[in-house]
């Protein structure tokens, strides 16, 4: 089966092969080679059994970006030896009686990925971690909004910035924007709150770094149980603009523009053209309440900026002063909350609490592939073979899985252990003095 399609008005493929040539041929797409002969067989499955071209490519895609968190991963271990992020995705999850779960590959129609294993559950780096906590603090976040709509309640979404060159030092800049949240004990937030039935806010520190150095900022859901006219808008946008601006003065000795500064505006449903709704669609994206206030980890930053994500990718690949930001701002974020939700707001919203464990938990309904052992997890660590074991396992099963580590030397069997509901799949080294052909 042939495919013609043009890609960048340039690159013709005409058989899979051809098309994995243009997808790794720098600068197409920029894409990483990250295991060419796994590449060939994905696209091979959407394509030559029936696909489109668009399939494969998207496909080969998909492997793209779970091969480069891997490996932003594996560099950040390294980088960061002693934290909690460098022993991320290494070693089963302890089972409660002194050993250790099996690993697992699991999968759904749309993609497998790899449970069981002991997660750092970090939100600020950590490109496997931070996706899936941001993602379900997006979700209650907009379960919240959803909340706000069917009440008549009024929600406004506020971001702070500050001054800030490049000489500024990311210990000066963060502390202000991270703690912005004492300036709302202040006795004229507690007299508008009081007044106004505030309930309570849903917050995200966002960094970016850019020509002028460092650029921490906050955004807020704030959510008011009445309807607000646009007078009270007015009084809230100009106390939080006092607050802010004196906080600024205090902490950093710099005045502020207001109008800068300070964004308070009204949230529209994300059917609306207006407001707060014509500000997130500026990303380019219909992204959600949600998603804007705890996705950063997940866009990349705008022109000019670089998101801490983009560091680590230019770190990875031999940038030195990229290296030391991102040092810097591992060392100044490590203890911070990347996205708060005031209790007040979850229980007035009747959404229940979940902690960050719930949010790294892979699905367990998903169908299970296979188990791995501890000692074959700790091989495909060692050989950094994480993608091309879980893309084998979604498109080959365990059969695939086992070839693929038996391609690198890896001498491991197929077998089955007793579960509750009957045999369960595994994948384990048989007793050898050598484990390695």
């Amino acid at each position: 089966m042939t495919h013609t399609a043009t890609v960048h008005s340039s690159a013709t493929i005409t058989t899979a092969a051809e098309s994995v040539d243009v997808f790794l041929a720098p600068p197409v797409l920029g894409m990483s080679r990250s295991s060419v002969s796994a590449l060939h067989t994905i696209f091979d499955r959407h394509v030559e059994t029936g696909g489109t071209w668009r399939d494969g490519w998207s496909a080969l895609k998909a492997f793209d970006r779970k091969a480069e968190r891997y490996g932003d991963l594996r560099y950040l271990r390294g980088l960061l030896s002693g934290s909690s992020l460098s022993k991320c995705s290494m070693a089963a999850r302890p089972n409660g009686t002194g050993g250790v779960v099996n690993a697992q590959i699991r999968r759904t129609p749309d993609y497998a990925f790899l449970s069981g294993v002991l997660m750092c559950k970090g939100v600020w780096l950590c490109p496997l971690c931070a996706p899936k906590i941001l993602s379900g603090r997006g979700e209650q976040i907009e379960a919240i909004q959803d909340h706000v709509d069917a009440v008549g309640a009024t929600s406004l979404l506020v971001s702070l910035t500050l001054p800030h060159w490049a000489s500024d030092s990311l210990d000066a800049l963060f502390p202000v924007v991270s703690n912005a949240g004492a300036m709302f004990s202040h006795r004229a937030w507690r007299n508008v709150a009081d007044d106004l039935d505030y309930v309570g806010v849903a917050r995200s520190i966002e960094t970016t770094f850019g020509a002028n150095g460092w650029h921490p900022h906050w955004h807020g859901l704030m959510v008011f149980d009445t309807d607000l006219t646009d007078a009270q808008v007015a009084r809230i946008r100009g106390t939080v603009q006092q607050l802010w601006s004196d906080r600024v003065a205090k902490l950093l000795g710099r005045s502020v523009v207001d109008d800068i500064a300070v964004d308070v505006r009204r949230w529209v449903n994300r059917e609306g053209t207006r407001g707060v709704g014509h500000y997130i669609t500026k990303l380019g994206k219909a992204w959600t309440v949600g998603q804007e206030l705890a996705g950063g980890v997940l866009k990349d930053g705008r022109e000019g900026s670089l998101t801490p994500g983009q560091l680590v990718r230019m770190a990875r690949h031999g940038d030195p002063q990229a290296e030391r930001r991102v040092r810097e701002f591992y060392r100044v974020t490590k203890r911070a909350k990347r996205v708060y939700i005031a209790p007040a707001l979850t229980a007035w919203a009747g959404i229940d609490d979940t902690d960050d464990d719930d949010l790294v938990a892979t699905m367990q309904d998903a169908e299970l592939v296979t188990e791995l052992s501890p000692t074959v997890l700790s091989w495909i660590v060692r050989f950094g073979a994480e993608t091309d074991v879980i893309f084998a396992g979604y498109y080959e099963g365990q059969q695939g899985i086992v070839e693929t580590l038996r391609a690198r030397g890896l001498r491991v069997v197929a077998t089955t252990r007793d579960g509750p509901d009957g045999a369960v799949p595994v994948i384990e080294l048989p007793p050898s003095p050598e484990p390695l052909e």
